[in-house]
């Protein structure tokens, strides 16, 4: 055997699944508290009383459905893809970290645009607005949705991206 062979991190299935599930639940309390932080500190700021229960069932339900998404992502995008990078014997964090970082925009982006506007919607979705304007017009996405949806997935991306590496972290080891 080489050196380079030995010097190969490996893995078994047990530890793969493993740092899959921990990698899942970091991303999805990541992304709930990315949502849900700023929340907290202004209902804090303006209501003395109340605030904290509903505004946890809402972070919890916030998770739960995030869970959902990077568990579902995770096992039907990223092993596959992952499984190919190893054989590859791409094993790096950085692999990890671009793979991780790259899904996670592209299914973000994805996702909040409708399939990239390739979903049809029903003429009940005239309009859809956030802080900085009209992000849907009669079912399609707007100049301002796309943008608004590439910010979004930039931070869902960083956030991708170090869960990659806290899974391969977690799912490898040195021979």
């Amino acid at each position: 055997m080489s050196a380079e062979e030995t010097a190969q991190p490996t893995t078994t299935f047990v530890r793969g699944a493993l740092a899959v599930w921990v990698g899942a639940v970091a991303g999805a309390l990541a992304a709930t508290l990315w949502q849900m932080l700023p929340l907290f500190v202004l209902m804090r700021s303006t209501e003395r009383f109340g605030w904290f229960g509903s505004d946890l069932r809402n972070a919890s339900m916030v998770f739960l459905g995030t869970l959902v998404v990077f568990l579902g992502g995770l096992v039907v995008l990223a092993v596959p893809l992952w499984a190919v990078l190893h054989w590859r014997k791409r094993r790096s964090w950085l692999a990890a970290l671009l793979l991780g970082a790259g899904l996670a925009y592209v299914v973000n982006i994805g996702l909040v645009t409708g399939g990239f506007g390739l979903i049809y919607r029903p003429p009940g979705y005239s309009q859809i607005r956030d802080a900085g304007g009209v992000t849907m017009q009669n079912g399609r996405v707007t100049a301002h949705g796309w943008v608004s949806a590439a910010r979004t997935s930039i931070t869902i991306a960083v956030i991708g991206g170090i869960v990659g590496v806290l899974i391969r972290t977690l799912a490898y080891r040195r021979r």
